[in-house]
């Protein structure tokens, strides 16, 4: 055989070799496609907003005394209930799905400003540090009780460094409270989902970059309990999705 021949056999072999898709160790199939990321394809996200009602007359905030702290002044009002013209404020909205994400590594702030927890209702991914800060005059003492996750009861003594917490599994409305201030309460919310909001003082939220499909809404309040419903939006689509809770 010529070696012209030879050449051209050579360079025919290569050429399959080069097209062939690479297979899985021990099954001789193409490796499967990666999980999508929650993003998918941006072009096609979709939004979810809308608003959180309050049905029915709600109950006149009781004033908490704070003089027994110097360090404390003046009154507050307890935020267990906070309703602006029938709207609800402080709602966990997630989206429940099997999503892949990279956690934000920008840490969240609590603030122990004014003898209360600023703000009251907090919500983080999975793994996404929270950063507790004391501004205040006055030591304070900041316990967690989660049920999914790890309890911890730390001190943080006034203008003290701040003090960073993670958690590494999906809980809502996890409790902290401050053993020297009895009054002082808030509620985290830790998502496995990137998609989640807290409704604000007008009960609206915005969820946005979700991919198409469908998916369960879950709506939580810290005395009214849960909701779920279901949803499905297309490409870019903008839904509007309000609801209402009632007492």
């Amino acid at each position: 055989m010529s070696n012209r021949v030879l050449l051209s056999l050579c360079l025919a072999a290569s050429l399959v070799a080069c097209q062939k898709q690479p297979t899985s160790p021990g099954t001789g199939q193409p490796p499967s496609s990666p999980k999508l990321s929650p993003a998918g394809d941006a072009s096609a996200a979709a939004q979810i907003s809308g608003t959180v009602y309050f049905k029915g007359d709600p109950p006149r905030p009781p004033a908490i005394d704070m003089s027994a702290d110097p360090g404390c002044r003046g009154s507050i009002q307890s935020e267990s209930l906070v309703v602006h013209d029938g709207k609800l404020q402080n709602v966990f909205v997630y989206v429940k799905g099997n999503f892949t994400f990279v956690p934000p590594r920008n840490p969240l702030v609590v603030e122990q400003r004014g003898c209360q927890y600023v703000p009251h209702v907090l919500a983080v991914a999975v793994s996404q540090p929270i950063e507790f800060r004391n501004t205040d005059p006055t030591n304070h003492n900041i316990h967690g009780m989660p049920q999914a996750n790890d309890a911890w009861n730390a001190s943080q003594p006034a203008q003290a460094p701040p003090m960073t917490r993670t958690f590494q599994h999906a809980e809502t409305m996890i409790p902290v409270k401050c053993n020297q201030h009895p009054w002082m309460k808030m509620y985290i919310n830790v998502s496995d989902s990137p998609f989640f909001a807290v409704t604000d003082a007008r009960g609206h939220f915005d969820i946005n970059g979700l991919p198409p499909g469908t998916y369960d809404l879950v709506f939580v309040h810290e005395t009214l309990g849960p909701q779920r419903h279901s949803i499905t939006v297309g490409p870019r689509e903008r839904k509007v999705i309000d609801v209402s809770f009632v007492r």
